[in-house]
């Protein structure tokens, strides 16, 4: 699935330094899981929570754990901004990423010259992924509101500084990093 800001290119190598680190059973922890590119590539022998606080996008993580099949594979420009204004929860966060210009939440109905269907697309990405999330505990909260099992591993890839920004709102960076 297209997502502004995923790691589909990086997710290999940072989960080899992730599964490199973690210790027999050790608990994982993704404090900003977005598209789950590198969670899906951790070692599922332990417990593992991926937490966001986009709520839609949640929300749709949720639903695919539940049944993937549900999710479109054919989304037209009208059905587009009908979901926007009347979706499901589940099916705003599928439709807001995965059929959006540059997988930016509801930043216009993505196409192109080669007629890319894009919810095929995405649903194909979906379905490929879940198989390895079954198991992961989804939250929907801000990242200092994650009650952390004991030892946990915990992986932070916040939004990016001085850059295009989240429909969740503005990051506070200095409160992050302190």
């Amino acid at each position: 699935m297209q997502y502004f800001g995923g790691k589909s290119r990086l997710a290999k190598p940072i989960s080899q330094e992730i599964n490199r680190l973690l210790q027999p059973g050790q608990p994982y922890v993704e404090a900003f899981c977005g598209s789950c590119n590198v969670i899906s590539h951790v070692d599922p022998h332990r417990i593992r929570i991926a937490n966001d606080l986009h709520y839609y996008l949640i929300q749709m993580w949720q639903q695919a754990q539940m049944d993937a099949n549900v999710f479109p594979s054919q989304v037209s420009q009208e059905q587009y901004y009908q979901i926007k204004a009347t979706g499901a929860d589940w099916l705003k966060g599928f439709v807001g990423f995965g059929c959006s210009s540059a997988g930016k939440y509801w930043n216009g109905y993505a196409r192109n010259n080669q007629g890319t269907n894009y919810a095929a697309r995405s649903k194909r990405a979906l379905l490929q992924k879940i198989h390895h999330l079954n198991d992961v505990q989804f939250l929907n909260l801000s990242y200092d509101q994650i009650s952390l099992p004991p030892q946990s591993l915990v992986y932070c890839d916040p939004p990016y500084a001085n850059a295009t920004g989240y429909s969740t709102g503005k990051f506070d960076h200095p409160k992050f990093l302190s």
